[in-house]
């Protein structure tokens, strides 16, 4: 069940919340750090929540993050995100562990594709040898 969130956590969601818009619009670079220091979170917290809870909106780079993407995403769903203890991934994004892992994909409905096509090429392979052998049909070799 969802706890609603605390008057401190509130005010530090939405502190964040205004200082990833505002990286978003201008384009800012920032770091764990500076976030830590807008939003009142610790600096691990930030890294946690960076790449468990804001890894949808936020990309990674050598001088730190950019954000991409929150503009759309309201205040409230943003908080209640922060409240839930497991987030659900954002729809029609891989999480950053399924970048590598590509087991989120339909691959059963790929392989018994690819399987059958093999399968249908093995066996007119053995049918036109068959008939060559068997000069049923001329077939140029």
């Amino acid at each position: 069940m969802e706890q609603p969130l605390q008057e401190s956590q509130r005010q530090r969601g939405e502190l964040a919340y205004v200082f990833f818009l505002r990286a978003e619009q201008t384009g800012h670079c920032f770091t764990p750090e500076e976030l830590a220091e807008v939003t009142g979170y610790t600096i691990g917290t930030t890294k946690i929540y960076l790449a468990k809870k804001w890894w949808w909106f936020t990309k990674k780079n050598q001088a730190g993050y950019l954000v991409q993407g929150l503009a759309e995403y309201p205040l409230a769903d943003f908080l209640q995100d922060l409240s839930q203890k497991a987030k659900e991934p954002v729809p029609d994004l891989p999480s950053p562990a399924s970048t590598t892992d590509f087991s989120w994909r339909q691959e059963p409905l790929s392989l018994s594709l690819a399987l059958t096509i093999i399968s249908l090429c093995i066996f007119w392979a053995v049918v036109l040898l068959f008939l060559r052998k068997r000069s049923w049909w001329l077939i140029p070799v």
